[in-house]
């Protein structure tokens, strides 16, 4: 480090850098300090101006979930308190800045395990100001890389409360493969895993106190366009997402949460407790999007693997911390305009029914009511014509892939679904027929054939 005088109050300071625990937490290319006055015993030091040029400011947390250096920069929520010999560790008893300017700044944020969220390009600004007879800087920055990313910060820093208010926090962020080390470590992995892209729209209010993270209060609205994500053989692009979430008291609350996609629409709300023990609760509506469209490889003019039109609606809840075994949750689907032909199960059924061409075929349809258990998913009233043949029964499928269904199938069926009151007789006749009993996993179906309902497989 270098110090440089200039008379009569101004001193620069060159190659900062503040370290904790053998970690660099903030460094700056230099660091000029102009002084108010001549500093006095009995008085805060007064720095009028300071000015910091191409620093980086790394927030770290820690294993432990602390704040790597910054929280010993920081005053208890108490504000100190003024001493028996007159002195004084209030901080604006001791020192008082009356502005900060940073030009060129870099600013990470890291967490274990985590790829570190780097914002470079910053220009910041601080300015002291009393707010209801305290201490207080407002604390206002900018990011501008056009088309990239855009931010606007308006908030203000009680230093005795050591609560970071924010009054407005907007950004603008265009999410390309090449950019994901703009969002946070927790999103930017799930990103760069799924390929995600898409603009990105964010408005935020909220009161941060910096000593109790887990009180936080704020209030996000969320617009997302353009946008895809791909798992495995699968990307679903979607045309807009919006939400409103507000955090209180521990608990997210988003509603509504309203998607584009697939040719169809997405309603949902949720409540989503942050700490263990906490609820969380989530009701959502499905309409009228098509399968075909999340399928990776599909090429207009080709037959789809899977093709069809879902409508779902149902509601999960589960505990914070007691995953999975909190987990319950039910509800209905619906698909019409189907080839349903290579879906696990019903095309397996199917192919033993019937011989299978490879022309075209959107006319496959069913319906079921569902339920969410801690490990598996059950699926009751299973009603699905698919081709000339169609099968009901129920089954479960469990998070592991493992599947049992027991089932009903042949093309009498599809006729009872005809023959009103003659049916539901043939209908009986039919259950001892043709059943069907699937087991495996969904990779690998094991489908067993129990003629006359006789035998174990």
């Amino acid at each position: 480090q270098q110090l440089e005088y200039e008379y009569p109050l101004t001193v620069t300071l060159l190659d900062v850098e503040l370290v904790d625990g053998g970690v660099s937490f903030v460094k700056a290319d230099s660091l000029r300090i102009t002084l108010a006055e001549i500093p006095s015993p009995g008085k805060p030091v007064v720095i009028s101006e300071m000015h910091l040029n191409q620093p980086q400011f790394r927030f770290i947390i820690t294993e432990s979930g602390n704040l790597l250096g910054f929280e010993n920069l920081l005053v208890p929520a108490s504000g100190g308190q003024v001493l028996e010999d007159g002195g004084s560790t209030r901080p604006e008893d001791v020192f008082a800045i009356h502005q900060i300017e940073m030009t060129n700044a870099v600013v990470s944020y890291e967490k274990p395990q985590y790829p570190a969220m780097i914002i470079d390009e910053i220009h910041f600004d601080l300015t002291s100001v009393i707010i209801e007879g305290e201490s207080a800087y407002e604390v206002n920055a900018r990011v501008t890389r056009d088309p990239i990313f855009n931010l606007d910060l308006q908030s203000h820093l009680n230093m005795s409360s050591a609560v970071w208010q924010v009054d407005q926090l907007s950004m603008d962020l265009a999410v390309t493969t090449d950019q994901h080390q703009l969002l946070p470590p927790e999103a930017q992995r799930w990103a760069n895993d799924h390929e995600l892209f898409g603009q990105l729209v964010l408005n935020m209010t909220g009161s941060f106190p910096l000593n109790e993270l887990d009180q936080c209060q704020c209030s996000t609205k969320v617009e997302l366009a353009n946008s895809s994500l791909a798992f495995g053989q699968y990307r679903f692009p979607v045309d807009s997402l919006n939400f409103d979430a507000v955090l209180a008291d521990r608990t997210w609350r988003i509603s509504p949460f309203t998607v584009q996609a697939l040719g169809g629409e997405l309603q949902a709300e949720a409540t989503i407790g942050t700490q263990d023990g906490q609820p969380m609760e989530v009701a959502f509506d499905i309409r009228n999007m098509r399968i075909e469209e999340v399928l990776r490889h599909h090429k207009t003019g080709e037959v789809p693997q899977y093709a069809g039109r879902v409508v779902m609606h149902g509601s999960a809840s589960a505990t914070i911390g007691q995953w999975p075994d909190s987990l319950t949750g039910q509800g209905d689907i619906a698909v019409d305009e189907g080839r349903l032909i290579d879906v696990p199960v019903v095309g397996d059924v199917t192919r033993k029914l019937e011989e299978i061409t490879s022309e075209e075929n959107k006319t496959d349809h069913g319906t079921c009511h569902w339920f969410l258990q801690p490990h598996e998913v059950q699926m009751r009233d299973i009603d699905l014509v698919c081709r000339a043949s169609a099968t009901r029964g129920e089954g479960e499928i469990g998070f592991d892939s493992q599947i049992d269904f027991r089932v009903n199938a042949g093309p009498l069926e599809k006729v009872q679904s005809k023959l009103g009151k003659v049916g539901e007789l043939m209908g009986k006749l039919t259950d001892k027929l043709v059943k069907y009993h699937i087991t495996g996993t969904l990779q690998d179906p094991d489908v067993k054939v129990k003629p006359m309902g006789l035998g174990s497989g």
